[in-house]
């Protein structure tokens, strides 16, 4: 699975290439770009989330499948 994290026009050459996309529908570089980190570092946030749950020898693994 590929997932983009994008910004300014739908058919944006990297856009185009992901299995899933995420796009800020905008032209304001500053807006695009605080959108995209904000998504990323929810996205950290549930990996973390959900390693803790886990036991030590699968949180490594999980760890290592998103490497």
């Amino acid at each position: 699975m590929f997932i983009t994290f994008t910004g300014f026009s739908s058919d944006n050459c990297l856009s185009l290439q992901g299995n899933r996309r995420l796009l800020v529908n905008g032209y304001a570089y500053n807006i695009v770009q605080i959108t995209r980190q904000t998504w990323l570092l929810a996205v950290c946030d549930l990996i973390i989330e959900k390693a803790e749950c886990l036991t030590p020898q699968a949180s490594v693994f999980l760890f290592l499948s998103f490497v």
